[in-house]
């Protein structure tokens, strides 16, 4: 297995330090292509593949694919993959067999954390700010 943990750190204008971990793993041979901002889940062979294909669930979650674009059909490819950080749930993607849904709560637990989850469906909008924004949009002052 080709399994390497790295940790990136950057510096932006002398004061903000990003840290990034993520694994190069190996991608399971047949895996859909794999496409940036998938979520992978980890086999039990130790590869990776997009989340619900190959019969994976959200107990199999590992993180998110970084590589454009990852085509495992000729064998032995591999894929960075964030094991932290924050991400926009309206940019993953999962298999369509699945919904982003039945993970965002394994990713949170290993570290990885959505924004925008209201318009994914995740986390309902309570009905006073439905009412708020009925209200709003007929009165445009």
């Amino acid at each position: 297995m080709n399994a390497r943990k790295l940790v990136h750190q950057a510096a932006f204008n002398n004061h903000t330090v990003v840290h990034m971990d993520f694994e190069v793993q190996n991608v399971s041979p047949t895996n859909p292509v794999l496409m940036r901002r998938a979520v992978v889940c980890r086999k039990a062979d130790g590869t990776v593949t997009l989340a619900g294909a190959e019969s994976t669930g959200p107990d199999d979650v590992f993180g998110i694919a970084l590589d454009f674009e990852i085509d495992p059909t000729g064998g032995g490819a591999t894929a960075s993959v964030a094991r932290s950080g924050v991400y926009d749930a309206t940019q993953l993607l999962v298999d369509p067999s699945v919904e982003l849904r039945d993970f965002a709560d394994t990713l949170r637990e290993r570290g990885i954390f959505l924004e925008k989850l209201q318009m994914v469906g995740i986390i309902p909008v309570p009905e006073m700010a439905k009412v708020v924004s009925t209200e709003q949009s007929m009165n445009p002052s």
